[in-house]
């Protein structure tokens, strides 16, 4: 009978810790890069060879366009980028300084010109601060930005809550804080 029960308790546990990986894994510090590349008439350029590269660490991933154009560079580290774009008949595109944040999906759009390989375009733009690619909503803060904050706000000594007013999506209303439309201790209403 104890047997049974220790085996049972052991299963329940482990099935535990296997559906807390999911959780976890969701926690982590990934972000998405994606984007479009076409000609110079706006036609899709499919068959490129995308490439994103660290800045600091080196850490480099490549993907390919797809039939319509559209490339998925999913699950790199938070970080700054440098992205390269290159096809055969085309000059290499590249630009530098994309940022890359947890849990964000960074759009990156290129228009390549037809040239040689050996030309280089080089853009010193930033990618759109709104992403086109999904409704994800959220805020990170540095910490300089969290040290410069008062140390007072919402009334009390400053804590990690006090700052979760501060993110888009985040509502205030008797007391409560409300995420998107659900609570953040309770149930959704």
């Amino acid at each position: 009978m104890k047997r049974t029960i220790c085996r049972s308790l052991g299963s329940l546990l482990a099935l535990w810790a296997f559906l807390m990986l999911g959780v976890a894994y969701g926690q982590g510090d990934r972000g998405t890069l994606a984007g479009t590349v076409t000609d110079s008439s706006g036609a899709a350029v499919p068959g490129a060879t995308v490439t994103v590269t660290h800045s600091s660490t080196g850490f480099t991933q490549e993907a390919q366009t797809g039939s319509s154009g559209e490339y998925r560079v999913p699950l790199i580290p938070m970080g700054t980028y440098a992205v390269t774009i290159e096809r055969v008949g085309f000059r290499k595109w590249e630009t530098s300084g994309v940022v890359v944040n947890i849990n964000t999906l960074v759009s990156v759009d290129a228009q390549l010109t037809v040239g040689a390989a050996s030309e280089t375009v080089v853009v010193n733009s930033a990618p759109p601060l709104l992403s086109e690619e999904g409704t994800n909503l959220g805020k990170v803060m540095t910490s300089q930005q969290i040290m410069e904050l008062p140390l007072s706000l919402g009334g009390g000594p400053r804590s990690t809550y006090a700052f979760i007013p501060l993110t888009p999506g985040v509502t205030t209303a008797g007391g409560s804080v409300r995420i998107c439309g659900g609570l953040i201790q309770g149930t959704a209403v």
